[in-house]
Formats: C-alpha cells, structure tokens, sequence
C-alpha cells in the first residue's frame, strides 16, 4: 500500500464549532479501535494529516441512536467534547439523515441533541466532582474559581483580561498541576457581565491552546453560577466564536453553531493500526 494509487480510501469529514476542529469517521461496522493513537496523532497532524484537534468516530449503538467516540490530537481518549458532540449531531442529522432530535452514546452515558439550521443543541449533565476555591492558584491578580468535570475535568480562573493573559504558560504549570495526575484542562474566564463571560482554555490532550471548548463553557458557567457571578443563561466568547449555555430541569444545555469543512477521502499508506 505503498503507492497512493494502490492505498486505501477512508471516507471522511472536516467539521469545527467555534474554531475546535474534528475530522470525522463513520465506522458502522464498529472496526476503529480507539486504541490506534498513532493513526490518530497522524490524522490530526496538520502538516502530515488532515489537521484537527481531534477525531471523533461515529459507531453504532444499543443504547442510543448512534455511538460518540472522541480522540484527542495527541491520540489519547476524552471522556467527552461539547464542541465535538454538536458537530457530531449535526453530521448524525444532516449527512446520516437521521432526525433533528436524536440521542447519542458517550461514554456509557446517553446524551440528547438537537439541530435547528446550523445550531446545535446538547444537553448535559450538571458538571460532578465541583470543588471551589481548592486554594491551588499562586499567580498574584488571578482569582480561583474551582474545579468541576464535564466529563473531562476543568480547573476555572477568572482574570481580569483573557487578552493579555499567558494561556500557554499558566495553562501548562496548572495542566500538570500535582493536584491533577490525569491532567486537566485549564479555562480563563473573563466576567464582562451577569450574562456574558470571555473565555479561552488550554486543552489537555492537545497541549495547548484550543480556539474554542465546550465542556470548558459548561464548566466556566457552573463555576461561575455556583459563585453567584452569572444568570442562569450565558453567552460565553472564545476566540473562535460565541456559544450559550443555559440551566434546563437539572440539566444544562450548550448551544452553538457547528460547521461542515469539506468532506474527502484519506489515503491510507498503510492499515490503522500499524501506524
């Protein structure tokens, strides 16, 4: 498979959400293993692959409408992606035809999703292992806000400017924070007011800065609702594009658009699993 003429031909798609970028994978006879990091780091290398922050993989599920799979960039496995979810409804319903409303698997967890133009809408479940103010920030004019996963887990600062603020070096001291031995996604969040927040995140698993993150808007907003800093519906600004999150019957809801890039094929030199 040495020649592109002679190699394999992998379906795909190029789909981003505020800037957070995935190339999705519809595997219905459920063949990708997860366990591939290196076909994965490959695919998402932006000078060798496609270019992504992550993949995500569309299977087949008993418990829901379809099955959600996200890998990282660096080929590592989430939990859970916001962005990454509202891209895959919006592919489930317009490239699967599947219907507007539709559930998905995640996790072991079945997660609700809707698709209304190019918004979609996913509803979590409230952030668990919420801690605030765990007294772990030693940068002077920073304030703590606290820890909550979102199925992946987040640790909130507020600053007084997401603009001027050291993403990469304050996100990377705090990623490999002691407190955390799996890591943890780092979001600085900027109040302009009780119903709007600046936010930008330094994402485990890509090792750097995303230009957007869903499960960090949702943490950002349970930080901040448990803070008494926002109302119970906000509109959160990363530097790739706005998306809501709103307090819904227990649950909450992140809503935003997702876009389809391109689609394509991959020319695989070789099988998956022997990258």
């Amino acid at each position: 498979m040495a020649e592109n003429g002679a190699a394999r031909r992998l379906p795909f798609a190029k789909m981003q959400a505020i800037g957070n970028d995935f190339v999705i994978i519809h595997d219905p006879e459920d063949r990708f293993d997860p366990a591939w990091a290196g076909f994965y780091r490959w695919v998402c290398d932006r000078h060798f692959g496609v270019g992504a922050d992550g993949v995500i993989l569309v299977k087949p599920s008993a418990a829901a409408d379809l099955r959600y799979v996200h890998l990282n960039s660096d080929g590592s496995p989430a939990e859970m992606c916001g962005n990454g979810s509202r891209c895959f409804v919006w592919y489930a319903h317009r490239v699967l035809g599947l219907d507007s409303s539709l559930t998905f698997e995640v996790d072991g967890r079945v997660v609700s999703g809707g698709v209304r133009g190019n918004e979609v809408t996913v509803e979590l479940q409230a952030p668990s292992e919420v801690r605030l103010r765990p007294g772990l920030l030693e940068e002077p004019g920073l304030e703590e806000g606290g820890l909550a996963k979102v199925g992946v887990p987040h640790y909130v600062l507020y600053v007084p400017d997401v603009g001027s603020v050291d993403v990469l070096g304050l996100g990377r001291k705090y990623r490999y924070h002691p407190w955390f031995p799996a890591g943890t996604n780092v979001d600085f969040v900027q109040v302009v007011s009780p119903s709007e927040l600046r936010v930008r995140t330094y994402e485990r698993g890509v090792e750097g800065e995303t230009l957007g993150c869903g499960t960090g808007a949702v943490a950002s907003f349970a930080i901040s609702r448990a803070l008494n800093k926002v109302e119970p519906t906000v509109e959160l600004s990363f530097p790739g594009g706005r998306v809501r999150v709103r307090e819904s019957s227990g649950s909450l809801e992140l809503e935003g658009p997702a876009t389809l890039v391109f689609q394509g094929e991959l020319l695989l030199p070789r099988e998956p699993q022997e990258f």
